[in-house]
C-alpha cells in the first residue's frame, strides 16, 4: 500500500488507480444532462416532465425514464386495442 501522499492528502496509489482519463462515450450514446428548470420558469414542473427528463440524467435515472416510456407504450397499446 502506498503511503506517499500528494498535496491534497490523498494516497498517491489511490489517485493513480482511480483518477484515470475517461474513454469517449460509445457512438450514438445519449448525452447525460439534468433538467433545465428554465424551461419550466413560467409553470410548475409536472411529474411526467420530471420522469421524461430522467432518461438523460445518468444510469439509474435513465432506467426509470426508459421504464416510464415502456409503460406509456403499453398503456397506449391497451387503449388502442379497446377502441
Amino acid at each position: 500500500m502506498s503511503t506517499v501522499t500528494q498535496q491534497d492528502g490523498a494516497p498517491a496509489g489511490a489517485t493513480q488507480a482511480v483518477l484515470k482519463p475517461s474513454d469517449p462515450p460509445p457512438e450514438g450514446a445519449a448525452p447525460v444532462k439534468g433538467i433545465d428548470f428554465a424551461n419550466h420558469a413560467d409553470h410548475n414542473i409536472s411529474v411526467a416532465d420530471m420522469v421524461e427528463n430522467m432518461e438523460y440524467m445518468g444510469f439509474q435515472a435513465t432506467s426509470v425514464g426508459q421504464a416510464a416510456k415502456v409503460i406509456n407504450e403499453m398503456v397506449c397499446s391497451v387503449l388502442l386495442s379497446v377502441l
